[in-house]
């Protein structure tokens, strides 16, 4: 299995954060994921299975019980292969203004309240999940705190059940005018890297 296979599964990653500050018991780590994935002990253990057989953990036991402890040498594979992508990244971030998103709204300007398909398809919860990511997909989560300084975090849930977080900061809201966010893939080592989004409503 391909290591990014391996990274692409939220149960997967979890149980690598569980271990990012040291070694750890089996039954521990799997309780913590079983309560927030909801999953089965069985499913657990064949995930750290996985981890185990791909080289990313490795278990030593320790009378009863089985201690994991993450093993960095996948995880250098794959900050070696992302360097190259890496190095173009901040070479474009520093030579190119932010991304500029423009919506253009067929009605003239109102009230905000007026306006769902324009400011509050952005910024409301119940309509950003009726648009936001790929087709198929869906928000399993939508948190938006509408200030500067406030933070926005979704998560997209694709058919094949996979989850990916995304969170920013708001760095400019203008009503019914403009909004300015950064953007982050909330997976390491992808969270690294923050983009800046700005939306301009226009009439």
């Amino acid at each position: 299995m391909h290591a990014f296979d391996v990274l692409g599964d939220p149960v997967r990653r979890r149980l690598l954060e569980l271990l990012a500050d040291g070694e750890r018991p089996a039954g521990e780590i799997t309780a913590i994921v079983q309560a927030e994935f909801g999953v089965s002990q069985p499913a657990v253990s064949q995930h750290l299975r996985v981890l185990r057989e791909s080289g990313f953990t490795s278990v030593r036991p320790v009378g009863a019980r089985r201690l994991y402890a993450i093993d960095s040498a996948p995880l250098q594979e794959v900050d070696e292969w992302l360097e190259r992508f890496r190095r173009a990244w901040d070479e474009r971030t520093s030579e190119t203004p932010p991304r500029k998103i423009t919506i253009v709204c067929p009605y003239p300007r109102v009230p905000l309240r007026r306006l769902p398909m324009s400011e509050e398809a952005m910024t409301k919860p119940e309509y950003v999940r009726q648009w936001w990511g790929p087709r198929g997909s869906s928000l399993s989560s939508c948190e938006i705190d509408l200030r500067v300084g406030g933070e926005w975090r979704y998560v997209n849930k694709m058919p094949d059940g996979s989850e990916h977080p995304f969170r920013g900061v708001y760095r400019e809201i203008k009503p019914v005018e403009r909004l300015s966010y950064t953007w982050i893939y909330d997976v390491a080592p992808f969270n690294q890297h923050v983009a800046i989004e700005t939306v301009e409503l226009e009439e």
